[in-house]
């Protein structure tokens, strides 16, 4: 049986079948032919205790689990292996750079940020290997994680569970060449993705039966039974520490959801009374800008801030590079350009003790289900990215500041970004193409 060859459908089992199969062995005359009979259906002679529940199947309970089948399954005990072998084969050098690429990756919610060495080092962690996974990118593990499918992304699926199997098959072959002992890639759960999409169509997205949120639960139980049993029917006295454990858990819940509220009516209350800490930007009807002290806002004058941001090239000339930037609006929008006593004025320059005020926060007027917007994030800057509304269409950006100033009386609430409207070099397609990535602009 080739389980890694995906083209393949086998006749799945049932629960009629396999009691059907052991009652066929009755017949056999020895324990060692039952056995040998049996074998070639992978069972053993023994009766399932669920075949007495009516309209039950085990095998149709059994699911794909994401943690176990491909993070710490068939990445973390296989592919990774080889990846770090073909890397060690290299040189030094290139374990060093696997190394340095790993530590790059951006720091993500959620996401374990690998800042010593992965090569070689095996964890107790499962989850670390899911990460890792997101690292080295497959597409098949991208579409698996989806929290929404359609008719679209199942069928990706199924293409790519094809791509893969001929891959594990090219692999196999040119490691022949090489190697005198080659690594079997025949075992169940490099086959069990076979089953993905069915799982998917019959019971929901993969999250629905991932084993990953009781990873973290046998911590719990482990530490119950080292301190707090006698080590003798245990099972008992895991419980019952279990049910305090589960109310002194919903006490706490119930006491930290009172002091949330709490905080809340005084936030409430401070925003309405300090003017002081925090300034909200004039709504432009689908964002508002909040400043903040804590939250990354205050008062600038324009000769302090390159001076203080003087590490970071984006703000270079600022000064210069704004005034360019809104006397070309004033150009392009006449009807925005500030009136003095009902006549426009003219604005020429910025002085260098005029102020500029700093948001920290970004509310957009429609529900966004993600907010990674973190300045200072483990020490690394985490912006997000944004799609702006340009004369020549929509392009992507990074959101470097936000930032508002006065001309004529009128406050201007305003953004400096890295746009991503350089066109693409034809350096890195080839790279692209063979890793699936789609580069919007550099």
């Amino acid at each position: 049986m080739e389980q890694y060859n995906l083209h393949i459908n086998y006749k799945l089992r049932t629960s009629v079948q396999t009691r059907e199969i052991l009652g066929d062995t009755a017949g056999l005359p020895t324990k060692d032919a039952q056995n040998k009979f049996l074998s070639g259906f992978g069972l053993h002679n023994i009766q399932n205790a669920f075949w007495n529940v009516t309209d039950c199947d085990p095998f149709c309970s059994l699911s794909w689990d994401r943690l176990h089948a491909h993070d710490d399954g068939l990445f973390g005990k296989h592919l990774r292996g080889e990846i770090v072998a073909c890397v060690e084969a290299l040189g030094m050098q290139f374990i060093g750079q696997a190394d340095d690429q790993i530590k790059l990756f951006p720091c993500w919610k959620d996401f374990y940020h690998f800042d010593s060495s992965f090569m070689g080092v095996n964890f107790t962690d499962r989850m670390k290997y899911g990460d890792l996974a997101k690292v080295q990118t497959r597409k098949l593990n991208t579409y698996a994680a989806f929290n929404l499918h359609t008719e679209t992304t199942m069928q990706a699926i199924q293409d790519e569970l094809i791509k893969f199997s001929e891959l594990i098959k090219e692999y196999e072959q040119l490691t022949m060449l090489v190697k005198p002992k080659v690594k079997s890639w025949n075992f169940p759960k490099i086959h069990s993705h076979k089953h993905l999409v069915d799982d998917i169509m019959a019971k929901g997205v993969t999250r629905n039966y991932n084993t990953k949120p009781n990873e973290k639960m046998h911590g719990p139980l482990k530490y119950a039974y080292q301190l707090r049993t006698n080590f003798k029917e245990v099972t008992e006295q895991i419980l019952r520490v279990d049910s305090w454990c589960n109310a002194a858990s919903f006490i706490r819940q119930q006491i930290d959801l009172q002091e949330e509220l709490l905080h809340q009516a005084i936030s409430e209350d401070d925003n309405d009374n300090d003017n002081d800490n925090e300034v909200m930007a004039e709504k432009s009807g689908k964002a508002t800008l909040h400043g903040h002290r804590s939250k990354g806002g205050g008062t600038y004058k324009m000769k302090e801030l390159p001076i203080s941001r003087a590490h970071d090239a984006a703000y270079g000339k600022f000064k210069d590079r704004l005034l360019a930037f809104m006397v070309g609006q004033f150009t392009k929008h006449p009807k925005i350009v500030p009136l003095v006593s009902g006549e426009k004025i003219l604005f020429k320059t910025f002085k260098d003790n005029d102020e500029i005020w700093l948001y920290g926060l970004l509310k957009i007027n429609y529900e966004n289900i993600i907010d990674w917007t973190i300045p200072d994030f483990y020490n690394h800057p985490q912006y997000d990215c944004v799609i702006v509304e340009g004369l020549e269409g929509p392009f992507f950006a990074q959101t470097i500041m936000l930032f508002s100033c006065t001309i004529g009386g009128k406050s201007f609430p305003l953004a400096l970004i890295h746009p991503f409207d350089e066109l693409v070099g034809a350096s890195n397609v080839k790279l692209d193409k063979d890793l699936g990535f789609y580069r919007v602009r550099a």
